[in-house]
């Protein structure tokens, strides 16, 4: 149906309804003249006499009438949805999905953050899918991502969550079994348990250097990884807040501690389009305002 017919059809139940023209082309902000002549297109395009027509008043046709019940109704249906649009768009109701880095990040500092919102907020549902590696959010239907690193997808809306500094780290018995590297490039012989980046940079002063590591362990899922360290199986690179406890408690030492590694963004992602949503804008502001940056 074409956005005219639509008019039309509109201008021809507000006549019915008020059986008047006058009537309704007051109601409607319009002129008798502009009522009329949508009448008559529409009587011209099926080929059939809506009303019967005098001096004083209009009087819909068996087949008017039949016809106008039926759009009446149709237009009631259109009404409502776009009331019910409207409710999704300004209303923190629905569903949210979104998916997320797993392990110690997701399940320790994000998890949380939903949980609170979903209570604030009861008639939020939330689809959390913690899989580490980048989903397309469009394709697989989701609202919203967090992801650590440098962002590969120009489309999608980024808004920093904030920024992580990596650390170097392996155990004492690692260390003692297979000797303390001194410079980066001695890196290259030891043992290595990497996550999804494998492109790791070093700064010390006005130096600088990168490589790209070759694991022996890979596995990005920061609980596997701080276990495997701390076991002895490697050196590892994970961001600050996981392993701080560890060196707090002598189960990982720093390694390089004198090379300083660049830090790393934290975004909260989503398609332009799903800002729009009340609740997925109103997640994404919780999540930036209750966000308490680790250590």
């Amino acid at each position: 149906m074409k956005t005219d017919d639509l008019k039309r059809i509109a201008a021809l139940v507000a006549v019915a309804d008020n059986q008047s023209l006058t009537l309704a082309a007051d109601r409607m902000g319009c002129s008798k003249a502009f009522l009329s002549q949508q009448i008559k297109k529409l009587e011209n395009a099926y080929q059939v006499q809506l009303f019967h027509r005098t001096t004083r008043k209009l009087r819909l046709t068996e087949a008017g009438s039949l016809f106008v019940g039926e759009c009446r109704q149709a237009l009631r249906l259109l009404e409502q949805a776009e009331i019910n649009l409207q409710a999704i768009q300004s209303s923190i109701s629905g569903t949210i999905r979104m998916t997320c880095v797993g392990g110690i990040f997701g399940e320790q500092y994000i998890a949380p953050l939903v949980l609170s919102f979903m209570k604030e907020h009861p008639n939020i549902q939330v689809t959390l899918d913690f899989s580490s590696t980048h989903q397309d959010l469009v394709a697989n239907d989701f609202d919203l991502a967090i992801r650590m690193g440098a962002l590969d997808d120009s489309s999608l809306i980024a808004r920093q969550l904030y920024l992580y500094k990596p650390t170097m780290v392996a155990s004492q018995n690692y260390l003692e079994r297979f000797g303390t590297p001194a410079t980066p490039k001695d890196l290259q012989h030891h043992r290595i348990i990497a996550g999804s980046i494998t492109h790791w940079s070093l700064k010390r002063g006005d130096e600088s250097v990168e490589f790209k590591v070759s694991a022996d362990l890979s596995c990005p899922n920061g609980y596997v990884m701080l276990n495997a360290a701390e076991q002895g199986l490697g050196v590892a690179r994970l961001p600050s807040m996981y392993v701080q406890r560890s060196l707090d408690e002598s189960k990982l030492v720093a390694v390089l501690p004198e090379w300083h590694q660049t830090q790393s963004p934290c975004n909260i992602v989503y398609p332009p389009g799903r800002y729009r949503l009340e609740r997925v804008k109103a997640f994404v502001d919780w999540l930036i305002k209750k966000w308490q940056a680790p250590e």
